[in-house]
């Protein structure tokens, strides 16, 4: 198994759900996709309701989200790749 960088994919993948995140907050304010954003609104305080305040704030959430999450994941997939070599 090869190492990774956990730098690129944790921008990579906090990008792509901060602006996913952005995207749908934006088509809830045209009744798209409103419960989802009320869904992700009880996860992330000032997403609901929808506004353009609130797909910043959602792509801002997002991006953290899945950047620390990202990055922790793949910390402890690059140790056990050292451990098991």
């Amino acid at each position: 198994m090869r190492k990774v960088d956990p730098l690129s994919w944790s921008l990579t993948t906090g990008i792509v759900w901060g602006a996913s995140c952005m995207v749908v907050s934006l088509l809830a304010i045209f009744g798209y996709g409103t419960t989802f954003v009320e869904v992700l609104g009880s996860l992330y305080p000032g997403y609901y309701p929808p506004s353009v305040l609130s797909a910043l704030l959602g792509f801002l959430y997002g991006f953290l989200c899945l950047f620390i999450g990202t990055y922790a994941g793949i910390l402890i997939h690059n140790r056990l790749v050292d451990y098991l070599r």
